[in-house]
C-alpha cells in the first residue's frame, strides 16, 4: 500500500510540474504575441470632421485582447462608440478609453493606467473603423 501510495504521489507531481512548464510557456507565448500587436499600434490623430457620416465597424485583435467596436459619425463628430465585444484579462477598466474619445473627439487619447493593453486594442479597433482598415 505504502509503495503504490509514493507511486501516486510521484505520478501528481510529475503531472503538475508538467502543467505548471505548460502554462509558463503558453503564458510566454500569449504575453509576446500581445507585445508584437501593441508595438506595431500606432494610434495617430485622425481629422473626425473628414470623416463622412456613417456607422463603421472596427476590430482589433491582438490574440490575448480583442475588441470589436461600431463607430457613428454624424456631423464631423463622434457621437457613439459601442463595445461589441471586448475580451481581455484584467483590462475592463481600459473601456473607459471610449469615453476618453468620446468627450474629445480624438482617438489619441491617453490610456487608462492599469489597462494600458486593453485601452489601446479598444483605440485601434475605433481608428481601424474610421480608415476602413480591416
Amino acid at each position: 500500500m505504502k509503495k503504490s501510495l509514493k507511486r501516486l504521489i510521484i505520478i501528481l507531481v510529475i503531472v503538475l510540474a508538467a502543467v505548471a512548464a505548460a502554462s509558463v510557456f503558453l503564458f510566454k507565448d500569449m504575453a509576446g504575441k500581445l507585445d508584437a500587436y501593441i508595438s506595431q499600434v500606432n494610434i495617430e490623430y485622425i481629422d473626425i470632421a473628414g470623416v463622412a457620416d456613417g456607422t463603421y465597424y472596427g476590430e482589433a485583435d491582438a490574440s490575448v485582447v480583442t475588441a470589436a467596436v461600431m463607430v457613428t459619425v454624424k456631423d464631423g463628430s463622434l457621437t457613439e462608440i459601442e463595445l461589441l465585444e471586448h475580451k481581455n484579462g484584467q483590462g475592463k477598466p481600459g473601456e473607459q478609453v471610449i469615453n476618453r474619445m468620446l468627450e474629445s473627439q480624438r482617438v489619441d487619447v491617453d490610456t487608462i493606467a492599469g489597462a494600458t493593453y486593453s485601452s489601446l486594442i479598444i483605440q485601434d479597433a475605433v481608428r481601424k473603423a474610421l480608415l476602413g482598415e480591416e
